[in-house]
């Protein structure tokens, strides 16, 4: 009986199709719960599949190519709330431990991040949010195993510094982002929210915790959606290089809310996925690059290669049919300085270059929708 219910606790579930996070409603406080707190029996991790985010690239050629050739990778996820916080545990594989060393430019260090509205009732652009709709981002990453001087939180821009038990000094960020380029630093020490970060057995472990409601971001509907991000330092990957999560729906345990947001969220469509490659080749392929499909000059407009895997339906849809609902300013000018993707029209409003595709029949744009929902 016993072996029956460890096992039942350490079961891994799989989010698919209308499924969701539960959150699992536990006694005490989680506010500050560490990584290796015994509260996490509590709860079952759930596999979710993250994605290099390849839809922007920047100048630096070597880690665009490792964190395109990474390819997807799997996370564990649990969830655990008291009545006013919430807190997550990450798990996921990776057989290098890479410490940043903060004198050295081509040294990158292992993390994990979460992102979510903040606002409840909208949907952001996944990867770091809108000009109309923002998002909050949490961030930790594993820096040097040295006492930091009293003035580098300000050097370095970093919130706070901590050591764990594993003797890793884990740099806290927060922020929220209202596109590409525009953001604002949140003070993590008025925000209550704390995050921590251990190695073991090659796996990182990564937990935040935080309010559910507060200045910054209100969960108190019983479901919500977030979006979770890891680092490999040995991949170059920092920044909007990273691998991510699609919107995952977030369902607090004993609340009767959600089953309509997660079926927005899982949403296919039928089409002829074939037909939709033969559509895209032809009329996407002139300025996307998408997996094998190079024919597009670099940079010209985003990699959508993974673009199945972190953009839902209700976002393909949008891009293809009012490409100027949601403005997504260019990652750098650095990165692509031939290459805009907007203008500003005779009324002196800023658009973006890609052109609407309403005048396609509901059929070849179902059939497109299905063929890019394949690219993950």
């Amino acid at each position: 009986m016993l072996a029956k219910i460890i096992l039942s606790i350490f079961m891994v579930c799989v989010v698919s199709a209308n499924e969701s996070l539960l959150v699992t409603k536990v006694p005490g406080n989680v506010l500050g719960i560490k990584t290796t707190s015994k509260a996490w029996m509590s709860a079952n991790f759930v596999s979710i599949k993250t994605y290099p985010m390849v839809s922007i690239k920047t100048n630096d050629l070597k880690a665009n190519r490792l964190n395109f050739e990474g390819g997807t990778k799997n996370i564990q996820v649990k969830a655990l709330y008291d009545g006013k916080n919430i807190a997550f545990l990450l798990k996921w594989r990776d057989s290098t431990k890479n410490i940043a060393d903060r004198l050295s430019t081509d040294s990158f260090e292992d993390g994990f991040g979460i992102e979510m509205p903040d606002k409840l009732d909208v949907m952001p652009y996944v990867d770091f949010g809108d000009r109309k709709n923002g998002v909050i981002y949490f961030m930790a990453k594993a820096g040097l195993d040295l006492p930091l001087q009293s003035n580098d939180s300000v050097l370095f821009g970093q919130n706070e510094t901590k050591q764990t038990d594993n003797a890793i000094n884990v740099t806290e960020e927060g922020y929220r982002f209202f596109g590409f380029r525009t953001f604002r630093r949140i003070n993590l020490q008025n925000s209550d929210t704390t995050m921590d970060l251990r190695y073991k057995n090659g796996y990182w472990l990564g937990s935040i915790s935080k309010q559910i409601v507060d200045k910054f971001s209100n969960l108190n509907s019983g479901a919500f959606i977030v979006s979770f991000s890891i680092y490999d330092g040995q991949k170059a990957q920092r920044g909007r290089l990273r691998n991510l999560s699609a919107w995952i729906v977030v369902k607090l345990e004993g609340m009767d809310t959600g089953e309509q947001l997660a079926e927005k969220m899982n949403e296919k469509i039928a089409g002829d996925t074939t037909n939709g490659e033969k559509i895209a080749l032809k009329n996407c392929s002139i300025c996307h690059r998408y997996k094998q499909v190079t024919r597009a000059p670099k940079y010209m407009a985003p990699d959508l290669s993974f673009i199945g895997g972190y953009g839902n339906l209700e976002y393909l849809k949008e891009s293809i049919l009012n490409p100027n609902m949601v403005q997504v300013e260019d990652f750098t000018k650095t990165a692509h300085p031939n290459f805009s993707w907007s203008e500003t029209n005779e009324e002196g409003k800023e658009i973006s270059i890609m052109p609407s595709f309403d005048w396609m029949s509901k059929g070849k744009i179902d059939d497109l929708l299905a063929f890019l929902q394949t690219l993950k």
